[in-house]
């Protein structure tokens, strides 16, 4: 049974705000055991030494691995202090009171020890939830998400990793986050390989946790409806060629999976008709697909002999 005492949260940090910072330390108040990774290249040590001065663990990444890295430190450290269930954050995520509560009398009705265990996703930059899906045998079924849709938990096959509690049993069995994807689909391919094991995977629909992915808007184009993401040139490269690497691993079992890359497709229509920097971001989202095609993986500085900006890998 799942209790307070036993479950520790990780928050991913890179370059946070000063808000980033106060919602960690809203969490604290919330979750005994927390660990900060943080991913950012140039290290605050007032800001680490502030945070575990107020009894929350920091770990230096230094973007070792990019997100997957940094949930992995961060899970390493939990288990090893003896935590059971693991929450995932990353600092774009806003908890509302009593989440960690609510989702952890969530997850005492699953049935087995292994599970992932995620909120009702409301996209602040959209204004409206995110879908959530259910992998069948013939595709993929679409799952509503409202504010009416409060009941008991809706079996998933896909959570974002910011706000989903993992059990510990279920990272043992499924191993740790792929750090050569580094950050584009590191959740998405989790889910997947869930997926394969049979380990459960729920969406308890009674929480919101209200989450901003980049600075994504939706505009029209003749009569397709488009969402520019204004990523850097680097996560394109990232996501078209993740997206890649995950229908060479999954389609044969999945095959709807490989409708991913339709999104690189948007992203690249949405860079040409309403971004700035185009020229930068198609080349690297082209390379991305050039090294999903060969089947290459890891950062980009490793496979291509530099970095794509003066920042570090996200």
């Amino acid at each position: 049974m799942e209790s307070p005492q036993n479950c520790g949260a990780i928050v991913v940090l890179f370059d946070p705000s000063v808000e980033q910072i106060a919602g960690v330390y809203r969490l604290r108040q919330q979750c005994a055991r927390v660990v900060v990774v943080d991913n950012t290249a140039l290290i605050d040590r007032s800001l680490h030494a502030g945070l575990v001065r107020d009894g929350i663990d920091v770990i230096a990444n230094r973007n070792l691995g990019g997100i997957a890295g940094a949930y992995n430190r961060g899970a390493e450290h939990l288990i090893a202090d003896g935590c059971t269930v693991l929450l995932l954050l990353d600092q774009d995520s806003t908890l509302p009171e009593g989440y960690v509560e609510t989702m952890l009398a969530a997850s005492r009705s699953i049935a087995t020890r292994e599970f992932l265990l995620g909120p009702k996703i409301f996209d602040i930059n959209l204004g409206r939830y995110l879908p959530s899906f259910r992998l069948t045998a013939h595709g993929a079924k679409k799952i509503a998400i409202n504010d009416d849709c409060d009941g008991g938990l809706l079996s998933c096959s896909f959570l974002i990793s910011s706000g989903t509690l993992l059990s510990v049993a279920a990272y043992n069995l499924l191993g740790r986050f792929r750090e050569d994807y580094v950050i584009d689909h590191v959740d998405t391919e989790y889910c997947l390989r869930a997926a394969q094991r049979a380990v459960p995977m729920y969406l308890n629909p009674a929480i919101r946790m209200n989450h901003a992915i980049g600075t994504k808007v939706e505009r029209r184009w003749l009569i397709f409806r488009l969402r520019a993401w204004n990523h850097s040139a680097l996560r394109r490269y990232y996501f078209a060629r993740n997206s890649l690497l995950l229908t060479r691993s999954y389609a044969r079992r999945y095959p709807l999976i490989a409708l991913i890359n339709l999104l690189t497709l948007n992203q690249a229509l949405a860079i040409l008709l309403f971004e700035t920097d185009k020229r930068k971001k198609l080349r690297l989202l082209l390379q991305g697909i050039g090294d999903g095609l060969t089947n290459r993986a890891g950062t980009y500085a490793s496979l291509h002999g530099r970095p794509a900006t003066g920042r570090s890998e996200t």
